[in-house]
């Protein structure tokens, strides 16, 4: 509660004066507003999306360091000022080839959910947003996952919500509810932070009335995400590194109890012995 009340506060603070400078539209005003899951049965295909979403998240987890790895081990030996314009060009052939790569990708996401790309081609921009975003950060660009986990959580449920349209008919509903649904479902999965991906979708896309699917997937997709990869798509970098900071939070309560006051001590350890490796030529270096 000490944290959580100063948190409410801030916000509310935030988006008041948000809305006096820019107004009090959703960021993806272009989207479908007013969505909302009509029949009860198809909670039953939004845990469907839920369990892909979760698929998605997790292998968009697994991309991005495999394609940092492979670019640690193609640029050994060279100058790292470098590595960033090397793979620029890269990433510049792909951006010719997909422009819908480039940037943060909200006109695409946008135009997407409304229905304006076909199935096969919100596939590819799946793939192709994880490729870029991972080479981006691979390569030693300034990048985030927020808003490319947005981005292929939108067209993967858009893609899923068409291919539910195609075997269940109208009853479905409109693919544009499950592409708003699965942006925070992916995002949890990559994340793990399911409050954040509930609120931030609902609000910027202005479709209130899909809390509860928005809930229920991103509670599947952030329970299978948490059973196939360890640690999230942040913290698993420290993890490569040798340091879990959710070991605590993994331990049996009795023992936290009895090591809560050695807390400091324990992480002081850790880091004396994280600092013993670098030193001594160790890959946590």
């Amino acid at each position: 509660m000490a944290a959580l009340l100063p948190m409410i506060v801030s916000a509310v603070v935030a988006d008041i004066v948000g809305e006096a400078f820019f107004g009090s539209a959703p960021i993806f005003s272009q989207m479908p507003h007013g969505l909302v899951v009509v029949h009860s049965a198809d909670y039953l295909q939004v845990a469907v999306l839920g369990l892909a979403a979760g698929l998605v998240g997790t292998g968009f987890h697994a991309i991005l360091y495999k394609v940092e790895d492979i670019c640690d081990a193609g640029w050994k030996g060279r100058p790292e000022w470098a590595r960033p314009a090397a793979g620029g060009v890269l990433l510049g052939l792909i951006l010719l080839g997909l422009p819908q790569m480039y940037g943060v990708g909200y006109p695409v996401m946008s135009q997407a959910v409304a229905g304006h790309e076909v199935l096969w081609f919100l596939l590819i921009l799946v793939a192709a947003k994880m490729l870029t975003a991972s080479l981006t950060i691979g390569i030693g660009g300034s990048g985030g996952v927020f808003a490319p986990s947005l981005f292929t959580g939108a067209m993967a449920g858009t893609a899923f919500g068409i291919i539910a349209g195609h075997l269940f008919g109208p009853a479905a509903g409109p693919p544009a509810m499950y592409g708003v649904i699965a942006m925070g479902a992916v995002f949890a999965a990559a994340a793990q932070a399911p409050l954040t991906s509930i609120a931030s979708v609902v609000e910027m896309t202005g479709n209130f009335g899909l809390i509860l699917p928005v809930m229920l997937a991103v509670g599947i997709a952030g329970g299978l995400a948490r059973q196939l990869s360890p640690g999230t798509i942040y913290t698993r970098k420290l993890l490569r590194r040798g340091i879990d900071i959710e070991l605590l939070t993994r331990a049996e309560p009795s023992r936290q109890q009895r090591a809560s006051p050695f807390i400091p001590a324990a992480c002081t350890a850790q880091a004396e012995d994280m600092t013993a490796k670098a030193d001594h030529g160790g890959e946590d270096r």
